[in-house]
């Protein structure tokens, strides 16, 4: 019944299968343009396909189709994956959640509006305006003009932390912070000064501080936030590393461990 409900080049997605977690695949080769915009967004969004049997090819489809509108850079399919995230963080759909903010980064500047009115939308779930988080981020790093506008977009849902989830206020911070918006910094400060940010997602105050340029090195000792979080004992490793080696040798790698457990989480 799929088949039926698509035409020739779309419907050949349903035979695709698997799609390659770090490469996606050049669809206008195989004659995917803007024409078939529309068909796209009804499989990206179709149900049947998206909960069908996971071990068939067609199951892959939808994603297919996601990856071919960022490509496409189809502004028109910028509220439906915003919707489909929603979707996604409701079903715990991983490669949804990591596809399409790289899709509405690939679409760019014309999806930060609607992606800065999702993140402000607290009837969203908290990991779909994580993912809107990342996009904002994507975006202003990938088109320098587009900067401003998704710092503005990060700033202005990051006004709401004492109504925020801990986990999301975190999400956005960071978010901010690789983007080396000091201008949210008071805005920031704030947030985990009020104690509701999340600092297993990244680490405190002094280590955004120095990722912003803002610090030189930490005024209070490290500590490991993620497993104190799971409550889990520091790590004899680094125990002897605070022995064997100088304060600032260690701090730094202290901020790349943090930085790269950062990027893990963004790119779940």
């Amino acid at each position: 019944m799929s088949e039926e409900r698509y035409s020739d080049p779309v419907r050949r997605l349903l035979e695709r299968g698997k799609v390659d977690y770090g490469e996606w695949d050049d669809y206008t080769l195989d004659g995917i343009g803007p024409e078939h915009v529309d068909e796209l967004i009804r499989m990206a969004g179709d149900m049947e396909l998206n909960n069908g049997d996971p071990e068939s090819l067609e199951v892959w489809a939808p994603l297919h189709a996601v990856r071919a509108l960022g490509q496409l850079r189809a502004e028109a399919a910028v509220g439906p994956l915003l919707d489909l995230l929603d979707y996604a963080a409701e079903v715990n759909e991983d490669w949804f959640l990591v596809d399409i903010p790289h899709a509405l980064e690939r679409i760019g500047p014309a999806a930060v509006q609607p992606a800065g009115e999702c993140l402000l939308d607290s009837s969203r779930p908290d990991m779909a305006r994580a993912e809107t988080s990342h996009a904002l981020r994507l975006i202003a790093s990938a088109f320098k003009e587009a900067r401003r506008a998704c710092a503005m977009a990060l700033s202005r849902a990051l006004q709401d932390y004492r109504q925020t989830d801990r986990f999301l206020n975190a999400v956005i911070v960071w978010d901010l912070v690789e983007l080396r918006a000091i201008g949210a910094a008071p805005l920031m400060e704030a947030a985990f000064e009020a104690d509701v940010v999340d600092l297993a997602v990244g680490g405190d105050w002094e280590e955004a501080q120095i990722e912003l340029g803002l610090l030189e090195e930490r005024l209070t000792p490290a500590r490991d936030w993620f497993r104190e979080s799971m409550g889990l004992p520091p790590l004899a490793e680094l125990e002897a590393l605070s022995i064997s080696e100088g304060t600032g040798k260690k701090q730094k790698r202290k901020r790349k461990q943090q930085k790269q457990a950062r990027q893990r989480n963004q790119d779940r």
